[in-house]
């Protein structure tokens, strides 16, 4: 699948400037005109694939570029300072943003992990502390391009959006990054449940003891 196609598909749908929701939960397309300063923001569980320019992220005095040579994954909340350093009206940032559900990653890292098998050459191009970037594949790309094509028809949102949508997941696990991905979402994972249970108890006080 190329690339060019998946910005096709985008810029058509895509006539103004900003993040732009596609009617599938948790999946956004977005079109960047102008250079966007580096700023602290807190980066969610989440994949950004970038198919047109590129965008930066300073973690820990580091600075990481992220670009259309690869597809960023973020497996739990990261405080970042991002931004954009250069993008324009005839070379925008263009992309797709999909929030990751945490339960369903968790639910297909066990399935893959019960299968056993043998991914030790499985690696991510890049990892740093919850993030991992990978070489964009065939299998995740025409997974990507398979969702956003469910975006012209309602009806094939509502009946096929999750089943399209775990598939890109599938395709997150098993490709170059899904080794890094696979222990980040593995049933062993006590840090990912704990920022899981505070996020769904972030109303009431909680204390250490339930916590650990």
């Amino acid at each position: 699948m190329s690339r060019t196609l998946l910005r096709e598909l985008i810029e058509k749908k895509v006539s103004q400037n900003g993040l732009v929701d596609t009617g599938i939960e948790g999946v956004q397309l977005f079109k960047i005109t102008a250079p966007i300063d580096c700023a602290p923001v807190v980066y969610e569980p989440s994949l950004t694939a970038i198919v047109s320019g590129a965008k930066e992220a300073i973690l820990d005095g580091d600075k990481h570029i992220f670009d259309t040579s690869k597809y960023t994954l973020c497996t739990m909340p990261i405080p970042v300072e991002a931004g954009i350093p250069e993008a324009s009206e005839s070379a925008p940032l263009i992309g797709v943003y999909v929030s990751l559900d945490s339960s369903i990653m968790r639910k297909l890292a066990i399935e893959l992990e019960s299968l056993s098998l043998d991914e030790e050459s499985n690696l991510a191009v890049h990892s740093i502390a919850g993030m991992a970037s990978a070489k964009w594949d065939d299998d995740f790309a025409d997974a990507l391009y398979r969702l956003l094509l469910l975006t012209d028809s309602e009806a094939d949102m509502a009946v096929l959006g999750k089943s399209r949508l775990r598939e890109l997941y599938y395709t997150l696990l098993k490709g170059e990054a899904g080794s890094t991905v696979r222990q980040s979402y593995n049933a062993g994972n006590a840090i990912l449940r704990a920022i899981e249970f505070l996020t769904a108890n972030a109303h009431k006080n909680i204390t250490i003891d339930e916590i650990a």
